[in-house]
């Protein structure tokens, strides 16, 4: 018993000696914090990589940690980056020293290490100063020869650098023409930038935010003679760092300008007429420094193609627009910019004058045999704008009590938009192909009283509509995130983000519309006036937690949580003026005159006017899974792979009133959507990778428009009729991606990609055709059997060591099975649409498109480059009377500039477009395309002369053909394409003195 209770008390006293030496431990075991400092140029307040910089305690001088200063591509401003490890507060001294700078130092102190603070950032960079310059004694070298040889791009770390200097550009090119030149670098319509097949998502000037807002602007005014270099490289956001995403980055994409740009205001001024009253008149002005940059653009012009003589973009006779615009836009962009705010805003205005005339000839494509049509198109609009944006967010942690911020982002945008117009248009459609004998008269036979025999006969119907509209739409949205997380703890965190959105949209319609039943000798007039209102406002926010790590980065996770609603009222009144006596067709009320609001009221058309309101509540739910094999090993490969299901559950309620239909649908759905994927590529290595292998798959849900959810019936167009259908499903899209990334030496770069959508319940607009009236009844309907693949290869290299001559290649092709429903019916004996006695008709399509371009750069004086397109469409079908379609569209020509004797520069470039394989001859057409542009600079003036020449034979067409399974059509557009134009750039730049203009 002795024994037992001694044992006891020892073991007990061994449990306590023990406990208090771990606390003895636990309580000496030193906490270990990472500094991170931003190091900048102490009058400029640039970052400035390459210093070395020395952590020494301030009371003894004892060093703590050396390290290196290194650049780092975060956040909207370039910034620098020193990382310490310390152990206690207390105060240093920084020791900053490097070559080209005086040895300085800085003096910072930290009151306290707390537990789970992992890292800290300075308040205030550390600054250093620039070496004076001395004047070193000459020495006298011997010979050396020096070949010059400039090389269009390199990889730098983790970064490629463009040679602007090293691609040939005409006078007055703009930054789209540089950046159209660069070697695996696609510029898309609409300022969209891909890099060696992956999507910019930043476009900067020298580091910093100025215009990606505004990206037109940028590639339209900024001139290329600014331009010293251009980088691409992978970036991250302050929000993206504060949430503990280090691995996904965004891909950015940044010019450097010519130092002596950089401080200056540079800006120029354009004006030119040309032939066929045509004319330009621009102006572009920006100041730039260290931390903020203004830039004001106005622009007038009534030109509609922006290609440029020797460019050889993705231009083709299909892109040219179908009227004649006289464009008028001022805008202002103003951006600040530093370690601690961020604060930009965008205010523009804009007004368009729209002048179109088409004539249109089409064929649609029918089981029970072919129709044809003729149209004519005529009219003015006017269109207003007024914009303005602002964003504002925080680049410190601001402290409040036990809480800190440590990103707080606000960005409110206005718009309104006001258009108004007025517009004749005519059409005639028939069971045989009779226009032909009409020749150019076949319009008359539209716009008489009376038609002529043959439309009496083969034609089905008539129609002649005379309209003018107004309206206006009002946009204010504002959005906010703010990243909230405990004072001195960096393990957790979340972020708050919403977003609050107002729209209002008005539109006045009136109309003098005609209908003739040809065969039936019936005659539909309409004198219509619609009033359409629309308003919405939506409410939206979201959670989503910090990443979090486990097991040494293996995977993290994070949590993310939104909650959106969302309501919007459509009201559309339509009135039959025809209705009141004296208002019918022979009456001589003007167009956009109304009755009294009494006999508004007695022509009111039930039938076709409606309310609804749509409310929508929804609750999704995002856990992100990223797993990352290899990411700190030895093993040779690394590997990003995610999950990401998205669990959503709606709420929709609509409340839907037309005529005697008054009644309420409601829709409360759960879904999952779901998407994953991975990447593999080398360990050790940054973007761009040697190679990269990506897999990705996704399952989209899309609902159907609840509106189409209603029994309605709608024949305001009594030539399309609309039906709902109480029966549709959700849509659901899969997609698999597959991917092939391979950069070699000698700068060939290898990609290749496939892609297949498959879409189960695709909603298609299944219609019937009545062969007597040529009137369509179109429903909504579900409908399986369509998918597409996509496979795609591009390969681009050099042929020579110095990169004078370049060559790339781009081939896709695509397989798509389309499946819709088509159905036929006389006088409306047949049938409805779903499902039933409509037909499945299903057209399968197979598209290849080859491009291939040549570049020789032989000399600063002459550069020459060759493309050419093809684009091959195969299409056949099961379907009774389906022709085979088997075309082809192709082009190929010449480009190139060239300096020519007393300072002239000529670029020039020539391409025949030509079509083959169209069953109607008149398609299979050749159009030789020749621009060419003379300019001359004047350096001390700052003038540049420039006279451009677009289509010197004439030979390109104003009528746009094109066709596909469902029919072809032949459109006539009262564009001009051939033009002449000088015009005359002067540079406003204020460069510093003793520095040269190019």
């Amino acid at each position: 018993m002795k024994y037992s209770k001694f044992i006891t008390v020892l073991a007990a006293q061994c449990l306590l000696a023990a406990s208090l030496c771990c606390a003895q431990d636990k309580k000496e075991k030193k906490l270990e914090v990472v500094l991170f400092a931003n190091v900048v140029e102490e009058t400029t307040g640039q970052a400035v990589p390459g210093v070395k910089v020395t952590l020494m305690r301030a009371k003894d001088s004892i060093v703590v940690d050396t390290t290196t200063v290194h650049i780092r591509h975060n956040y909207n401003i370039e910034s620098t980056y020193a990382w310490f490890k310390i152990t206690e507060p207390g105060e240093y001294i920084v020791k900053c020293e490097g070559k080209g700078y005086e040895t300085t130092f800085n003096h910072w102190k930290v009151d306290k290490l707390y537990k789970h603070e992992t890292f800290i950032e300075t308040k205030t960079p550390w600054y250093v100063r620039r070496a004076k310059k001395t004047r070193n004694k000459d020495i006298q070298l011997g010979e050396a020869v020096v070949k010059a040889s400039r090389v269009k791009f390199y990889y730098k770390g983790d970064t490629i650098v463009y040679d602007a200097d090293a691609f040939e550009l005409a006078e007055g090119s703009m930054l789209d023409a540089l950046i159209k030149q660069l070697p695996g670098v696609e510029l898309k319509e609409g300022g969209e930038i891909t890099v060696q097949g992956r999507r910019v998502d930043e476009l900067l000037i020298n580091g910093k935010d100025f215009l990606n807002s505004d990206r037109k602007a940028m590639l339209n005014n900024l001139p290329t003679y600014m331009v010293k270099n251009i980088k691409v490289f992978e970036k991250t956001t302050r929000e993206m760092e504060v949430m503990g995403d280090t691995i996904n980055k965004l891909l950015a994409m940044d010019v450097r300008l010519k130092k002596e740009f950089t401080r200056t205001f540079v800006g120029n001024i354009e004006g030119g007429l040309g032939t066929n009253h045509t004319g330009l008149a621009r102006f572009f002005g920006m100041k730039l420094t260290p931390k903020s940059s203004f830039k004001i653009h106005a622009m007038a012009n009534n030109l509609n193609d922006a290609h440029d003589p020797g460019e050889q973009g993705d231009w083709s006779p299909l892109k040219q627009a179908t009227s004649v615009y006289n464009i008028y836009r001022l805008s202002s962009f103003y951006h600040y910019a530093d370690d601690k705010i961020n604060y930009q805003n965008t205010i523009q205005g804009r007004y368009t004058e729209n002048k179109s005339d088409s004539y249109t000839n089409s064929e649609s494509f029918l089981s029970s045999g072919n129709t044809f049509g003729r149209n004519f198109a005529r009219g003015r609009s006017y269109h207003s704008s007024f914009w303005t944006n602002h964003t504002f967010y925080t680049n410190k942690n601001i402290l409040l009590g036990p809480v800190k911020v440590e990103t707080l982002h606000i960005n409110p945008n206005f718009s309104y938009n006001d258009t108004r117009g007025h517009h004749a248009s005519g059409s005639a459609s028939a069971n045989e192909d009779i226009y032909d004998h009409y020749g150019k008269e076949w319009r008359d036979s539209i716009t008489t009283p009376n038609a002529g025999q043959l439309l009496r006969t083969y034609g089905l119907n008539r129609t002649k509509n005379n309209n003018r509209r107004n309206g206006y739409e009002l946009n204010a949205s504002s959005d906010y995130s703010i990243y909230l997380a405990p004072a001195h703890d960096n393990r957790f965190g979340i972020t708050v983000s919403g977003k609050t959105d107002f729209k209002n949209e008005v539109e006045r319609l009136y109309e003098h519309y005609n209908l003739d039943y040809l065969q039936k000798g019936e005659n539909d007039f309409r004198n219509r006036y619609t009033y359409n209102k629309s308003q919405g406002l939506m409410h939206r926010i979201g959670l989503q937690t910090k990443w979090f790590s486990f097991f040494d980065d293996f995977f993290r996770v994070s949590l993310a949580y939104k909650y959106e609603d969302k309501k919007q009222m459509q009201n559309r009144s339509l009135y039959l003026l025809n209705k009141l006596d004296a208002w019918g067709e022979q009456t001589g009320h003007p167009l956009g005159e109304l009755p009294s609001v009494d006999e508004m009221l007695q022509a009111l058309d039930n039938g076709n006017s409606y309310w609804q309101q749509q409310d929508r509540y929804e609750n999704k739910v995002t856990p992100n899974i990223y797993f990352y094999p290899g990411y700190n090993t030895d093993s040779k490969v690394r590997c990003n792979a995610w999950i990401t299901p998205e669990f959503i559950f709606s709420r929709e309620q609509l409340q839907y009133e037309r005529a005697a239909l008054d009644t309420i649908v409601r829709r409360n759905q759960k879904y999952v959507q779901f998407s994953t994927g991975a990447s593999i590529y080398p360990n050790g290595k940054s973007w761009p990778y040697p190679w990269n292998v990506s897999f990705g798959y996704k399952i989209n849900v899309t609902q159907p428009n609840m509106t189409y959810l209603v029994d309605f019936r709608d024949d305001s167009n009594p030539l399309n009729i609309m039906l709902g259908n109480s029966n549709l499903r959700n849509t659901r899209t899969h997609t698999i991606d597959l991917g092939f990334n391979r950069r070699m030496k000698k700068q060939r770069i290898l990609q290749t990609s496939a892609k297949a959508n498959i879409y189960e319940y695709r909603l298609a607009m299944g219609y019937t055709y009545d062969t007597q009236t040529g009137v369509r009844t179109v429903t909504p309907d579900n409908i399986n059997g369509n998918w597409d693949l996509t496979g795609q290869l591009n390969y681009s290299a050099r042929f020579d060591k110095d990169g004078k001559f370049t060559y790339s290649t781009s081939t896709d092709a695509t397989y798509i099975n389309s499946v819709d429903l088509i159905g036929t019916e006389t006088n409306g004996q047949s049938s409805m649409v779903n499902g039933q006695l409509a037909k499945r008709s299903e057209v399968h399509t197979t598209n290849i498109n080859e491009t291939l371009k040549l570049n020789a750069r032989f000399s600063a004086k002459a550069s020459l480059n060759f493309k050419a397109d093809l684009h091959w469409q195969h299409s056949t079908s099961g379907r009774e009377n389906f022709s085979t379609i088997n075309v082809a569209d192709f082009d190929y020509g010449l480009g190139g500039v060239f300096q020519i004797p007393l300072g002239f520069q000529f670029s020039t470039d020539m391409t025949m477009y030509s079509r083959r394989g169209y069953n109607d001859h008149s398609m299979n057409t050749n159009e030789l395309v020749w621009n060419a542009r003379l300019s001359r600079t004047f350096p001390k003036a700052g003038l540049t002369v420039m006279l451009d020449a677009f289509d010197l034979f004439g030979q390109l067409s104003n009528v746009r053909r094109t066709i596909n399974a469902q029919g072809r059509t032949e459109t006539w557009s009262n564009v001009t394409p051939q033009y002449a134009m000088l015009h005359i750039l002067y540079r406003l730049n204020k460069k510093p003195r003793g520095v040269r203009e190019p």
